[in-house]
């Protein structure tokens, strides 16, 4: 796998996590309803998958090179 790809897989999840994290701020600003519906149903799937991504990337690094 090229360093290219691994450059383009961090900055796109990069820019996902700051995209979703510009929207919670929104959503926190204007209720904590949705706050909290948002820290149930939404960050917390996406903090698994971001772990679950980087260790995913960590153990192909470890078979590639």
């Amino acid at each position: 796998m090229d360093s290219q790809v691994l450059v383009a897989l961090g900055l796109s999840l990069v820019g996902g996590l700051s995209t979703s994290i510009g929207e919670f701020y929104l959503k926190f600003r204007n209720f904590w309803f949705i706050f909290w519906l948002n820290v149930s149903g939404y960050l917390l799937p996406l903090c698994f998958g971001s772990l679950a991504l980087l260790v995913f990337l960590l153990k192909f690094m470890k078979l590639t090179f």
